[in-house]
């Protein structure tokens, strides 16, 4: 049997940034899905109070209250943990700082889980270098784009940064 030959080789400073950020974008999805649930929660709590449905034995925290201020709260609860789903790809405060990150979304026709396209950037004497993270269902990938000399100089930026945190 023939195998193929690699014509390039990723560094091993550019697979030690490629275990980073998918180890990053893996906790940022289980993040995202949690937050997302718990808003599909709310949201069928919604549904069930439009409709005029009793939610005192499902929601003890709701007796006493009206029905006005229990919709107002469950609404904002919904509102905030679908903003915590998007800002579940934002980068730690320690790396963000040099960091330019880009996070879009859709939620296709027929699906639950929306595809996040988030690109962090950082931009090094030595160039630019772009992490690209996609999902599409519950795959997630993540893409490493520039030169050697870049992805070194990110690589110890990060370094770095995650020192800094420790202390």
């Amino acid at each position: 049997m023939k195998h193929p030959h690699l014509t390039t080789e990723d560094s091993e400073i550019r697979q030690e940034l490629q275990v980073f950020f998918s180890d990053i974008a893996r906790a940022a999805f289980a993040d995202c899905l949690t937050a997302l649930t718990a808003a599909d929660f709310y949201s069928n709590v919604q549904g069930k109070l439009d409709r005029g449905v009793d939610l005192t034995a499902d929601l003890p925290e709701s007796k006493g209250m009206k029905p006005a201020a229990v919709k107002k709260t469950v609404a904002k609860l919904s509102k905030d943990l679908a903003k915590r789903a998007d800002s579940a790809w934002e980068l730690d405060a320690h790396l963000a700082r040099q960091f330019r990150t880009t996070i879009r979304s859709a939620l296709p026709e027929g699906e639950r889980i929306p595809q996040y396209d988030v690109e962090h950037v950082i931009k090094t004497d030595a160039g630019v270098v772009k992490v690209k993270i996609r999902n599409w269902r519950r795959n997630v990938q993540v893409e490493i784009e520039g030169t050697d000399a870049a992805v070194d100089a990110a690589h110890g930026f990060i370094a770095l940064a995650e020192l800094s945190k420790a202390f």
